[in-house]
């Protein structure tokens, strides 16, 4: 799995605002976090609970509410063999006895 189809769209193309806001809100508070913790002060495990779940649960919602605005995966039909890909199969048809 590549880090993109974190904060892209159904399609695997699109960056998805909301995916993207929610891994930087997520970065800014464990970066928070970890400055609390390297200037010697003491990190409140239930604060930093409530930070993460309130990102989660924000964040969760406003993917869901947007889900149907995002662009769709159209069929892509992929050859094998690349110089056969516009060839079309035509199968004889058969006649029972």
């Amino acid at each position: 799995m590549e880090a993109k189809h974190l904060i892209t769209g159904k399609d695997n193309e699109t960056l998805c605002m909301g995916r993207v806001s929610w891994a930087a809100s997520y970065a800014a508070i464990v970066f928070a976090a970890g400055g609390i913790i390297l200037s010697g002060g003491a990190l409140g495990i239930a604060e930093l609970g409530i930070a993460l779940a309130t990102i989660a649960a924000g964040h969760g919602a406003a993917i869901k509410l947007k889900e149907t605005t995002e662009p769709t995966v159209e069929a892509k039909q992929e050859s094998v063999i690349p110089f056969l890909s516009g060839l079309q199969v035509v199968m004889p048809e058969t006649t029972e006895k």
